[in-house]
């Protein structure tokens, strides 16, 4: 796993687990989007989650099936397509590379299948290949050669020299921002930890953003802090201050074993999202594209609650005339990160309320399954600026859901409605 450059922590669930019996349920309708997306995660297992005011369980992602059916086919030799979308993926090898600039050049080279057009996908077409309920381990199932690693996508940041990737592991994935070369470039060295706080003001709109940074190498540790002084009206940045600080380094350089990292081309129509409109009466952003509508009040940045309330808060908000709002999963939370430019809080524009933060999903996993026993654990969408991880999953869960101790985390919540099973 990659180092956490924002805190790790845990979330608290109520391991009541079972398997899903096609326990669909209506969330209600919106404007029909132009496309299905994202799909179903595949999440199998149903964790609950106890309303200690009506008494009433709720339930997740694995329950509810939220999103488009998944339609991949591997019958056609060294190719997988997606039904869904009319993709058709690589899958005669998985070829290593170095930097993003061969990994393009890889693509643009491919013949397979009599094919010459192949491409590297972008941040939202990797995304399709995670199945939470796949026997192959988060990663879709009909794929032969797709081992444990990093995929690079096409979206760069050519300001930060970096490459969004997805990473597939045994019962885990992220969404990773790395360098375009697979080496440290920092002139401090390596980076250890990244920690951002923002300010707001009494209306809820940011003011100020600490971003500090800690670097080592075999002789310093460097601590770099910049200040962002933000307008309140627009939300654009106005100035921008550093400081450096350098003390020796008694603790010597931990460098984490390099990850493998692969292409997977695909061709077709690219898989085009990032249409979003703000409605400041009701305080609500709609996906064109998918016909979803998001919560965008000052709750989003001002309320953190633990993942059980949080889904009770969902199910019970009453914003912009609807009530059917709910808990999204992480395939949606990840539609809404704009991938293609770089950016403080990483979400598309449209969004008023921001903040570099983590929000709960409804999507959960099993960390270190062993026969009948589950250890839960929820993945979140982090949007802590240029950090490294987009999505995690918080691995250590409790047994009690309520937690007594007050020991839960607690993280911020965006609500989201219609986008029903297909």
């Amino acid at each position: 796993m990659t180092a956490r450059y924002c805190l790790f922590v845990l979330t608290l669930l109520l391991s009541a687990c079972q398997t899903s019996q096609n326990g669909n349920r209506s969330t209600g309708s919106c404007a029909q989007g132009s496309i299905a997306y994202p799909l179903q995660t595949g999440q199998k297992i149903i964790f609950s989650s106890r309303d200690l005011a009506t008494n009433h369980l709720r339930y997740d992602d694995g329950m509810d099936q939220i999103g488009a059916s998944r339609l991949f086919d591997a019958s056609k030799g060294g190719m997988v397509t997606d039904g869904r979308y009319g993709l058709i993926w690589q899958d005669n090898e998985a070829a290593l590379v170095d930097n993003a600039n061969d990994a393009e050049g890889y693509c643009e080279n491919l013949t397979l299948g009599g094919y010459a057009d192949w491409r590297l996908p972008n941040s939202y077409e990797l995304l399709t290949l995670v199945n939470l309920g796949a026997s192959t381990n988060t990663k879709e199932s009909a794929f032969k050669m797709m081992p444990y690693g990093d995929y690079y996508s096409a979206d760069r940041l050519k300001q930060a020299q970096k490459v969004y990737m997805l990473r597939v592991e045994r019962n885990d994935f992220t969404i990773n921002l790395a360098g375009e070369i697979a080496t440290p470039t920092s002139p401090y060295g390596v980076l250890i930890s990244r920690l951002q706080n923002p300010s707001y003001t009494n209306d809820g709109f940011l003011s100020s953003l600490s971003i500090k940074e800690i670097y080592r190498n075999e002789e310093n540790t460097t601590t770099v802090e910049t200040i962002k002084s933000y307008d309140s009206d627009s939300g654009l940045p106005l100035t921008q201050q550093t400081f450096v600080s350098i003390e020796p380094n008694p603790y010597g350089v931990i460098q984490e074993p390099a990850i493998n990292r692969y292409v997977k081309c695909v061709r077709g129509a690219a898989l085009d999202l990032g249409y979003f409109e703000r409605d400041a009466q009701k305080e609500v952003v709609s996906d064109r594209r998918t016909g979803r509508m998001w919560q965008d009040s000052l709750d989003v940045v001002d309320r953190t609650l633990r993942w059980g309330d949080a889904i009770d808060y969902c199910a019970t908000l009453d914003l912009g005339g609807y009530k059917d709002w709910r808990l999204p999963t992480i395939s949606e939370l990840a539609s809404i990160v704009n991938y293609r430019e770089e950016s403080d809080f990483v979400l598309h524009d449209a969004f008023r309320y921001n903040c570099p933060c983590r929000y709960h999903s409804s999507s959960n996993g099993c960390f270190e399954e062993e026969e009948r026993f589950c250890q839960q654990a929820n993945y979140q969408l982090n949007t802590c600026g240029p950090i490294d991880e987009r999505i995690e999953r918080n691995a250590q869960i409790h047994e009690n859901a309520y937690d007594l101790n007050n020991t839960e985390p607690y993280f911020r919540v965006r609500c989201v409605r219609c986008g029903a099973a297909s």
